[in-house]
């Protein structure tokens, strides 16, 4: 449902606005994925985001 919630009103098709929280979305499983750390894998995809939204796109 959260990710449903966080990912309803992204414009996929204009610009490369979708292309961070596609990115932090992944980083997020991949990191769940390894360690099954719910606490780790919402810091460091919620890092990730906020980085890429900041600084790289």
């Amino acid at each position: 449902m959260l990710v449903v919630y966080c990912l309803r009103n992204v414009t996929w098709l204009s610009g490369n606005h979708g292309w961070p929280d596609l990115i932090a979305c992944t980083i997020t499983i991949l990191v769940h994925l390894k360690w099954r750390s719910l606490f780790a894998s919402m810091i460091i995809g919620t890092t990730a985001y906020i980085l890429m939204v900041n600084f790289v796109f």
